[in-house]
């Protein structure tokens, strides 16, 4: 139980439909599953900006609201798993879904790589 409250109030971190490629990508998007303007698409925004600095290629945000975040998490899970596709969620899709839904459209285990993770996450 402890993990799960660990995980729920952990913030939000990037996902990977696999791991990144040796390889940077010529841009790179990052895929939130809430609406602009929203705490999430704020970080997703601040995070976008130190990224794209960072490995010197554009990081552009995309929003695709609805459905608590899965409409964007399986928009993540069918692209090209060449690194240049990044889900920015909270721990909810990956951790607590699983538990609650009967049937998800994806497997957090199987379908998804971590790429980062929160500072508060152990």
């Amino acid at each position: 139980m402890k993990w799960i409250l660990k995980a729920f109030f952990a913030a939000a971190g990037v996902i990977a439909a696999s791991i990144a490629p040796a390889q940077t990508p010529k841009a790179i998007s990052l895929v939130v599953g809430y609406p602009a303007g929203g705490a999430t698409d704020i970080l997703a925004r601040l995070y976008a900006e130190g990224l794209s600095t960072r490995l010197e290629v554009p990081v552009f945000v995309v929003n695709r609201p609805g459905a608590s975040s899965r409409i964007a998490v399986a928009e993540v899970k069918r692209a090209t798993p060449d690194g240049s596709t990044l889900l920015f969620t909270n721990a909810s899709p990956m951790v607590i879904f699983p538990h609650i839904y009967s049937e998800l459209s994806y497997d957090p285990q199987r379908d998804f790589v971590p790429v980062a993770k929160s500072r508060w996450g152990s």
